[in-house]
């Protein structure tokens, strides 16, 4: 099979996936409504610096979306997940400034077992404490 047969199976596959998953319009609507309020709600934290946080949450939901209905499903599952841990890392932000700062100068790396660790600062937050209990 020369190259340009290779990636045209690929697209047609992509397609069939594509178009069977695009009859799941409800499902798929959930996803976008999802997006939008995080967008509404990136416009009511515009002030505060963790907000942008929130454009990444939402461009990664974008893509897993888009990698979702192509038959991507490892790559929906990434973005899936990134989307889920920048989540958390905006509440994770608004309690450390510095570390948001350093961030976003690219000097600081956001992994899951800083996120899902006690932290002092977190533990403080009523919300959270809440979920502790459960």
């Amino acid at each position: 099979m020369d190259l340009q047969q290779y990636y045209q199976n690929i697209f047609d596959s992509s397609n069939k996936v594509m178009e069977e998953s695009l009859q799941k319009e409800n499902e798929l609507a959930k996803i976008h409504e999802f997006v939008d309020d995080l967008l509404k709600w990136l416009i009511i934290l515009q002030p505060r610096p963790e907000s942008n946080v929130l454009e990444y949450v939402a461009a990664e939901l974008q893509l897993s979306a888009f990698s979702l209905v192509s038959g991507l499903y490892r790559q929906a599952f990434t973005s899936l997940r990134l989307s889920l841990e920048l989540s958390l890392g905006v509440v994770f932000f608004s309690a450390n400034r510095l570390e948001l700062a350093e961030w976003m100068g690219g000097n600081y790396d956001l992994v899951w077992s800083q996120l899902n660790r006690e932290h002092p600062v977190l533990e403080d937050l009523p919300f959270l404490r809440k979920c502790r209990r459960k």
